[in-house]
This record gives structure tokens, C-alpha cells and sequence, in this order.
């Protein structure tokens, strides 16, 4: 999954759309010999984004019992520049089993809520509201 965000440059009040940062891409960084998810210039700073395991803190999965909760799905290690928003598109899917093993795949979030019906539950299953947060971890 490829994720789509608003960036602001940390130093300054430059901010960037539409911009896509996925896992699996890999970029080498100049004047290291590290690599980044994300690289992207503000003037003739260069920032990088990158996607982090944080142990114990973040988790791709969210499930029934977090209804109503923030849980924090993805984290990043961020140089120079900061997510403000993120903008679900059409292309950035997810996948829904439900609580009877249903599984619905390439779930469209972009317009921030779903809903289909479950025949194995006899039961609607619905996405409503969907919200998102961006918070330091230390």
C-alpha cells in the first residue's frame, strides 16, 4: 500500500499535495549510504521519509475491538519535512475480514467510508468517518 499526503517542510511553511510515499520503493541518499522511501527537495534542502517499524507501538491491522480508538497503523522517520494530512485515493486499498472470515479485498478508502454486505454474518459491514491523526513517537 502506497500512502498520499499533504508534506510542510520542517524549517519553513512550504508545503507540497499529492504526494505519494511507498515501502516498497527505495531511493539512495545523497552524501549517505543510507536510502528513504521519500526524497524530496524544499529549495536546496533535501528531506527524506521513510516507513519504521516502531515495537510495540505500530501495527498494520485494525480490528473490531479498536472501534472508536486511534490505533497507530504506520509510522515514518521523517528529516526536514512533516506529513500534514493524508488524502486516501482511489488507488490506495486495504483489505476487511470480518469477524466471520469474510474477506473483502482492494477496499476503496478515498471517499472515506465503505460498506457491504456480509452473507456469511448476515450483516452489513461498514467503514463510516474515517479519521487519522499524526503524532510523534519517541
Amino acid at each position: 500500500m502506497r500512502f498520499c499526503f499533504t508534506l510542510r517542510q520542517s524549517s519553513g511553511d512550504e508545503t507540497r499535495t499529492g504526494v505519494y510515499v511507498c515501502p516498497d520503493e527505495l531511493h539512495e541518499m545523497s552524501g549517505s549510504r543510507g536510502t528513504a522511501n521519500l526524497i524530496i527537495k524544499f529549495g536546496k534542502s533535501e528531506c527524506t521519509m521513510s516507513f519504521t517499524e516502531v515495537k510495540k507501538k505500530t501495527r498494520r491491522v485494525y480490528t473490531a475491538e479498536d472501534s472508536g480508538n486511534f490505533v497507530p497503523i504506520v509510522a515514518f522517520e521523517c528529516r526536514g519535512v512533516e506529513p500534514v494530512k493524508w488524502e486516501p485515493s482511489e488507488d490506495d486499498t486495504v483489505n476487511v475480514t470480518t469477524s466471520a472470515g469474510t474477506v473483502f479485498r482492494d477496499v476503496d478508502l478515498s471517499s472515506l467510508e465503505w460498506c457491504e454486505y456480509d452473507e456469511k454474518a448476515d450483516s452489513t459491514i461498514a467503514i463510516y468517518k474515517l479519521e487519522h491523526k499524526f503524532e510523534a513517537i519517541r
